[in-house]
């Protein structure tokens, strides 16, 4: 393919030519007599200094005490480590001679690093920089839009057909302006002409025969297994230059984390991503200061990609923990790539039965994960570690990890060859018998499974001569006699890998807990109440709207968002129509829960989880006679790893299931649809789509924006509002026409307003004026305003945006916003306005007032009351200044009002933190929960039907004397000072 000439100016509307003397003549023609602009500067990485090294490797990073969580990333200085100049590659020759032994000084006593020079770093100097393609801007818009909306190779010739003829019809009087890519195979030729060694990672496919697959089972027929499976493809890259291809790109060099970091706020410390956690910075104290910890993060997760269920993919994605977390799952960098496509082993269906297909299955897929591993163990130098680029265009001599793998637990237990959850030790990650599963004995107590025991296990079960003594021991042992993939591989200790999840173990746990819940209500007949009250519930900002069911049973298929949106309101809904014991161990577990998907944890943090998990573990047995498991499934097992997990990996965010669930949508279903669904060829076609989509991407990276700089000095918190959606179409209205309007809920409206702005004249006066003393407003109107938002800056960014309505009706569905002032009172915002008084400008709110108290309640919410009683019925005019945040009140069902002069349908209102992570945080101290005693607890194995009768009759008793209790206190309470009841 000949070299096309261009038009140096470059706003021309003719930029391609055949050769230089056509840019000559087009010159001459249509620019006379202009001056040249100046040569264009081509892109390069950015040159930097001699990374320093530091000693002590671990860096400690003081937090402000008031700093958010969110900007944590900023505060981390990636250290830069590096073998000197003399082993930098740019575009002039090495300046260290071949085969020879260098060696850099840090200072006079501390040496940098020793690397033999050889020929593997030859290959490096020949591709010294990231080489970018040739395609112009309107070739890379098209090839770009081409793979983004899975044109095919005919819709994309249409389309350059299209442009082309919109260019030439704008220019008609003019020459042509050509598009030299005009098909898809076209452009595939183009992309692979511009790429070099660096951003060419193929997917390469190899056929896996049943006759090389190791430790396949004795007993298993090969020719069977061989004629049920077919033809089994893996799809590949090389991992190696695959996790090099990360490590080097040049957008992150600032960003990349080449060293673990303790954290600290004040004397905390925290855990943010996994470099702050333990793993790491154990790690790092094994091997050399001068290594780099190359953390990879490996996870796999089969999936349908075709609507009748019949073609799925199992793609293996990989991504780096020396990639921020905050960047390395953003879609629009793409540092999360798929590493391999695994082969689809499904169950037969033939009804023939195959003992040995488990054990047949683990053995292939573990043969195929030792081949993606292979790269990894070549080329390794004396000391253990690999020669990988990395940032600045630096080599760097790395040590591969696996920081984790994300998968469910089925899949856990393929990679760690252990056997199904019906074993005896169905764990994949310890020792715990399936027995006692319900127990959540804490990780620290227990033995846990590593490469060096199960390695032991493995060879045992190949020494025995007999094949059923083998196979008994196995079953004992709850193993498959299969040689573990990842034992293969130094620091890839995959029982340490497998981590705790959201999305299918906090998730799955609590769609457990409220099945159970469910059939609890099922025996009082209270559905139909339940789902009552949760359509009840006010509508929230981001709180979801359950109209015709609430319960699991009326919802199909729950997703993950849609069960967390479910226990914002669950405790509401049924705290009093399920026993107090099965109540609390719903509080609980939704602490637990907050807790555990925090964005930031310490030590204190993870105390509460602990106190949170044993106080759920207290009151489960509740459950267990509504438990086909009798509360011993593998899910509720794993929260006993969170406060280890947590602890040595950071925070459960930087490893969850839920970034490669959402990889699924461009890296399987996407490229599934640029497929002719034919199975033998599916796989394959797949691959060759997704190494041409990587090709553009890497030839034309998006710049990043919006990156965090480094604040050495922290700005405040700051409050703002800001009023919307003008009433009346913005024309002002009188007070007293507006009171008029509104109806006996705004009967003293005009008084309040006057009341407020007589406050603020006489200044600190307690004085109540008489009407007439009373001051006026400057119009006696004001703007009235349907919409508030609640802002909340950080360091000049917006990190919270909350929205309150004061109508009462928004979409054709009653609205009640509340809100929480300063003064500790909570207020349903009636109205919002803006009025006039001396010159100065006020932006009000009318609202009505509750009032809290320092009550226990079976839900752990704090309980609140309407203050009917006071002066106007408890209404007020406030400063919209006085609001510090929003606030969800939802009804107390038990108690509905029976005075003839309230306009509220309920007495006592509870404050639903549980409503989102932030309110969580800011609300749970002020709730007091109940306690049971002991001796009143149903326990573990006295599950019987009477004993549970009696204790939810004993409960309903002792709520009913409480709920008569409360209507006969003040609704002030008695002021003392609370415990917060998870301390207690």
């Amino acid at each position: 393919m000949s070299k096309k000439a261009h038009c140096p100016f470059a706003k021309c509307w003719r930029r391609e030519f055949n050769s230089d003397d056509g840019v000559r003549a087009h010159l001459l023609r249509e620019h006379p007599g202009e001056a040249l602009p100046p040569e264009p500067v081509q892109l390069m990485p950015p040159l930097h200094p001699i990374p320093p090294l530091v000693r002590p490797v671990i860096q400690v990073n003081e937090i402000e005490a008031d700093q958010d969580m969110n900007d944590l990333d900023s505060e981390l200085e990636p250290m830069d480590i590096g073998v000197g100049e003399s082993l930098r590659v740019d575009n002039t020759t090495s300046s260290l001679p071949h085969s020879t032994t260098t060696e850099t000084e840090f200072d006079s006593n501390q040496p940098l690093c020793e690397v033999q020079v050889g020929g593997d770093l030859e290959a490096y100097e020949s591709h010294s920089t990231r080489k970018y393609g040739s395609l112009d801007p309107v070739e890379q818009q098209l090839a770009q839009y081409s793979l983004n909306h899975n044109l095919s190779k005919s819709q994309y010739t249409d389309l350059v057909k299209l442009v082309q003829f919109g260019m030439d019809y704008a220019r008609s009087s003019s020459e042509r302006v050509l598009i030299s890519i005009k098909t898809a195979e076209a452009l595939d030729d183009r992309l692979a002409e511009d790429a070099d060694e660096i951003i060419s990672v193929p997917l390469e496919t190899h056929t896996i025969r049943v006759a090389d697959v190791e430790d396949l089972p004795p007993e298993c027929d090969q020719d069977d297994l061989a004629s049920v499976l077919g033809s089994m493809e893996l799809c590949k890259r090389n991992i190696k230059k695959l996790s090099q291809l990360l490590f080097a790109d040049p957008r992150l060099s600032e960003q990349m984390i080449l060293r673990p970091v303790i954290q600290m706020r004040g004397d905390q410390r925290v855990f943010t991503d996994i470099h702050t956690g333990t793993w790491w910075e154990n790690l790092q104290s094994k091997i050399s200061p001068n290594q780099i910890v190359l953390a990879l993060m490996l996870s796999s997760d089969q999936t349908d990609v075709s609507q009748n269920g019949r073609l799925k993919l199992w793609p293996m994605y990989l991504k780096l923990a020396n990639v921020p977390q905050h960047l390395r799952d953003k879609p629009e960098l793409h540092a999360s790539r798929v590493v391999a496509y695994l082969p689809i082993i499904s169950n037969p269906i033939d009804g023939k039965a195959r003992p040995w297909w488990s054990a047949a299955k683990t053995a292939i897929i573990h043969h195929c994960v030792r081949k993606i591993l292979e790269p990894l163990n070549s080329d390794r130098l004396d000391d253990g570690s690999l020669l990988i680029r990395g940032p600045y265009n630096y080599i760097y001599k790395c040590v591969p990890a696996l920081a984790s793998y994300s998968a469910d637990l089925p899949e856990q237990r393929l990679l760690s060859c252990i056997k199904s959850g019906t074993s005896a030790l169905s764990c994949p990650r310890c020792y715990v018998p399936t027995s006692r599963f319900n127990e959540l004995i804490p990780l620290e107590e227990v033995k846990i499974r590593a490469n060096y025991d199960m390695k032991d296990l493995y060879m045992q079960a190949i020494a025995f001569n007999k094949a059923t003594a083998a196979k008994e021991f196995c079953k004992n042992n709850s193993i498959f006699a299969v040689q573990n993939a990842f034992w293969s591989v130094e620091y890839f200790d995959i029982y340490k890998s497998l981590l705790v999840d959201d999305l299918h173990q906090l998730g799955g746990t609590y769609k457990y807990l409220l099945q159970c819940t469910e059939k609890i209500i099922q025996e009082k007949g209270s559905v139909k109440l339940v789902n009552n009250r949760a359509a009840a519930i006010p509508a929230f900002t981001g709180l979801r709207k359950f109209k015709s069911a609430y319960l699991p049973s009326g919802l199909k298929n729950p997703t993950y968002s849609e069960l967390r949106a479910h226990m914002k309101i669950l405790l509401p809904c049924i705290h009093d129509l399920v026993p107090l014991q099965a109540a609390l161990c719903l509080r609980h577990f939704i602490d637990f829960y907050f807790l555990a998907t925090a964005k930031e944890h310490d030590y204190r943090s993870l105390k509460q989880m602990e106190l949170a998990l044993k106080m759920y573990n207290k009151y489960s047995p509740i459950f267990e006679q509504y438990s086909p498991s009798n509360m011993k499934f593998p899910k509720n097992h794993c929260l006993s790893k969170y406060i280890h997990d947590i602890e040595s990996h950071g925070i459960v965010s930087a490893y969850t299931t839920n970034h490669s669930e959402l990889q699924h949508k461009r890296d399987a279903k996407k490229p599934a649809l640029r497929t002719n669904f034919h199975k033998s060829e599916f796989a394959t076609q797949v691959s060759k789509f997704i190494v041409r989509r990587d090709l553009l991407y890497d030839q034309y990276p998006t710049p990043i924006r919006g990156l965090p700089v480094d604040d050495s000095h922290q700005l405040a918190k700051q409050h703002a509002f800001e009023l919307s959606s003008p009433r009346h179409n913005g024309s002002p209205v009188a007070l007293d026409k507006f009171e008029r309007m509104n109806g006996p809920v705004f009967s003293h409206f005009y008084e309040l307003v006057r009341h407020f702005l007589y406050k603020k004249t006489v200044d600190g006066n307690t004085i109540n004026p008489t009407g007439s003393s009373m001051p006026e407003p400057d119009a006696k109107s004001g703007y009235f305003y349907e919409e508030l938002a609640l802002v909340e800056y950080e360091d000049g960014k917006e990190i919270c945006r909350e929205i309150i309505r004061p109508v009462a009706t928004f979409r054709g569905e009653e609205q009640r916003y509340y809100v929480k002032l300063k003064n500790g009172y909570y207020a349903q915002v009636l109205s919002l306005l803006k009025i006039t008084y001396k010159s100065h400008e006020h932006h009000l709110f009318y609202g009505q007032k509750f009032n809290p108290a320092a009550e226990e309640h079976a839900s752990g919410l704090e309980v609140t009351y309407a203050t009917e009683t006071e002066d106007y019925q408890g209404r007020f005019i406030s400063p919209i200044s006085e609001i510090t945040g929003s606030a969800h009140l939802v009804p107390d069902f038990t108690c509905p009002t029976y005075s003839a002069i309230s306009i509220l349908p309920y007495d006592s209102y509870l404050v639903n933190y549980d409503v989102s992570q932030h309110h969580w945080w800011e609300g749970r101290d002020n709730g007091v929960l109940m306690t049971m005693e002991d001796s009143d607890l149903v326990k573990w194995g006295s599950n019987s039907d009477d004993e549970v009768a009696t204790v939810a009759s004993s409960i309903e008793m002792v709520e009913e004397e409480g709920a008569a209790r409360v209507a006969t206190e003040s609704l002030e309470g008695d002021g003392d000072e609370q415990v917060p009841w998870y301390f207690e």
